[in-house]
């Protein structure tokens, strides 16, 4: 309690105005300004959908819960991860170093800034702007699974449906977007819709299916 206390490891550094510590169970639990720093390199960083694997995550939250033998963490309240200009925000955010998991749940906002799209047959990093009521990252898949009113924006091109599973790949490119239920594509001076749409990056086509 009191003077910015501070709890850190080989894989980061937590800062909050409380920080209670169970030495015997290796837990640990924060409480107002939590702040936390993934350093760069480590496990703590390729778990989360952001592309610089060497540069530190940045997590801010109201609250929070570690695990250090296990290797996770639970951020509650206003949470929000962060590397240079892309972030995940949400009310509770959860973070699985081991397996590779990153979860976000409670009005999940998410900024893909360096993601990269194919226009014209040519290369440039478009920022991906989503919104859902939930978000799963697998790193070992490089996979970004939304759920519940999906809204996703690249450009100018406006993409929303029930539930959408984004790839990426090893240099954070979009490289597909499959989005089922309900879906509304709109792009200027046009609009689509159907039950499910099939985004192709590489190719540039969209697939509509189930009454298009």
């Amino acid at each position: 309690r009191g003077r910015e206390p501070v709890i850190w490891d080989d894989v980061g550094r937590v800062r909050a105005e409380e920080i209670d510590w169970d030495v015997r169970n290796d837990r640990s639990a924060m409480s107002g300004g939590v702040s936390t720093t993934y350093y760069g390199g480590r496990a703590g960083t390729g778990s989360t959908p952001f592309a610089k694997v060497n540069s530190p995550v940045f997590v801010s939250s109201q609250s929070a819960g570690f695990d250090h033998k296990a290797e996770s963490a639970v951020f509650t309240g206003n949470a929000r991860a962060w590397q240079d200009k892309n972030f995940v925000r949400a009310d509770r955010i959860l973070v699985e170093q081991e397996t590779g998991r990153f979860y976000a749940e409670g009005g999940v906002q998410s900024l893909l800034y360096d993601a990269k799209r194919t226009t014209g047959g040519k290369r440039s990093s478009v920022p991906v702007y989503a919104e859902a009521e939930t978000m799963i990252y697998l790193s070992g898949d490089r996979i970004l699974r939304y759920s519940k009113n999906v809204d996703i924006r690249q450009g100018t091109d406006r993409i929303r449906g029930g539930s959408a599973v984004v790839s990426l790949s090893k240099e954070n490119e979009l490289t597909s977007t499959v989005v089922e239920g309900g879906v509304v594509i709109t792009q200027p001076g046009r609009k689509a819709t159907g039950d499910l749409a099939r985004y192709d990056a590489v190719a540039e086509t969209i697939v509509l299916r189930g009454d298009p």
